[in-house]
């Protein structure tokens, strides 16, 4: 299933198969599709949900139907919840491009399967990723080496939400991130906002760390894999990992 929210800029998922995939929506007045350059876009209109039906003409085989709910508008949170825990924190500067954003709840929080995460960039306001609930097909590894993947971004574990951005930040830029309410029930939260600003440190020489926590060049292991691949395949280079839980997907190529 593929959950979106109304009044969204057309949301980009990537697709294999046949080069001549055509998408058809069920019901036109909950959201429209078209396949442009091997991905289909699909932009949300109003709340509902309907199917996103793709099919070949040289390709019987090449056929499949996509389950779409679009949900309310983005709410802006009108204020912070009071006790939640916030990483990276309120303020916090040096933080690695690839960080996660984990909220730290009341007990008996529980996802709704509504809303999302957003982060803006703070200089002109641009919206530069969306995190919802629900499985999405992800694009991991550097262009043009990616590879398509299904994952779920957002998650609830021991009393902490945890979102994983769909990519990398710019270094040394400021952000403001924003959760809805509607994320979640069960425990008294109205919301999130905070800003933060990413690390004006690019790394240097034949080392890198990754921690989920402290000083580092990423919080992730696939972070770190990917400024590996944007590097010259020969050139060697140690990956140090901190002790920690680093529940992630990997993948790497051309590099020796």
């Amino acid at each position: 299933r593929i959950a979106l929210q109304a009044g969204d800029p057309a949301e980009t998922v990537g697709i294999g198969g046949a080069a001549d995939l055509v998408a058809v929506v069920v019901d036109p007045r909950i959201a429209t599709a078209a396949v442009v350059d091997g991905s289909l876009q699909i932009t949300p209109l109003a709340p509902g949900q309907t199917t996103v039906a793709l099919t070949s003409a040289s390709d019987p085989w090449a056929q499949a139907n996509l389950a779409v709910a679009i949900g309310p508008r983005f709410t802006e949170p009108t204020g912070a919840t009071a006790g939640a825990g916030l990483d990276p924190a309120r303020g916090a500067r040096g933080v690695p491009p690839d960080t996660l954003l984990r909220l730290t709840l009341a007990p008996g929080a529980q996802l709704t399967g509504e809303g999302s995460i957003r982060i803006w960039r703070k200089r002109d306001g641009a919206l530069v990723g969306v995190i919802r609930p629900g499985e999405t097909v992800s694009r991991i590894g550097p262009a043009p080496r990616q590879r398509l993947v299904r994952e779920h971004r957002l998650r609830l574990v021991d009393g902490q939400l945890r979102a994983q951005l769909p990519q990398a930040l710019q270094y040394d830029t400021e952000y403001v991130a924003t959760a809805e309410a509607r994320l979640l029930r069960g425990a008294d939260f109205a919301g999130a906002r905070w800003a933060f600003r990413t690390t004006p440190h690019r790394p240097v020489g034949d080392s890198i760390t990754v921690a989920s926590t402290g000083r580092a060049h990423f919080r992730t292991v696939q972070g770190a894999l990917d400024y590996a691949m944007s590097l010259p395949r020969a050139l060697p280079l140690t990956v140090n990992v901190r002790d920690g839980v680093y529940p992630e997907l990997l993948y790497l190529r051309d590099k020796d």
